[in-house]
């Protein structure tokens, strides 16, 4: 008998597919389920899901040792607007994660527990999104599913997406 082993899924939606007419840039919630079956090395933390534009603004979940697991971060007009606090990520385990984004209202959960919030972050409308991403080259495990929301649900709502 033969195994196969699946590599790392990585999918990318952009211009024009990634458009406005669905997709808000003031607010929004982004729930993802996801296995690591790798911790990248302690030098690089790849996107397990994230939103950015080719002039470089950022937010999306990462993942790495560098950070102890997972945490949401995010980069505007060259000034880094979130780096929450991390949550620990078991190999081969599922992790439920979501973040909810609207200017100065920001959380991220995690497996139905708030792990963290921002109450001072900016989100640039004259330099929007331009991409969706789902895994990256760096990360190293498969994408389960992924939802997109044009609002920035509750918390009480992330905690019920994201729990077991």
């Amino acid at each position: 008998a033969a195994s196969v082993d699946r590599g790392a899924d990585s999918l990318t939606i952009g211009v024009p597919e990634f458009s406005p007419s669905w997709f808000r840039q003031d607010e929004g919630t982004l729930v993802v389920n996801y296995k690591v079956s790798s911790k990248p090395p302690a030098s690089v933390t790849p996107a397990i899901v994230s939103m950015f534009s080719t002039v470089g603004n950022f937010i999306g979940i990462r993942v790495g040792d560098m950070i102890s697991g997972s945490d949401l971060y995010s980069w505007f007009d060259s000034i880094q607007q979130i780096d929450t606090a991390s949550v620990a990520v078991a190999n081969n385990t599922l992790q439920k994660s979501a973040f909810a984004y609207k200017t100065n209202d920001t959380v991220f959960v995690s497996n139905g527990l708030v792990i963290d919030s921002d109450a001072v972050c900016q989100f640039p409308t004259e330099l929007p999104f331009e991409f969706l991403v789902l895994g990256n080259s760096g990360f190293i495990g498969h994408i389960l599913g992924a939802r997109y929301y044009p609002e920035r649900l509750s918390n009480s709502e992330l905690q019920l997406l994201t729990s077991a």
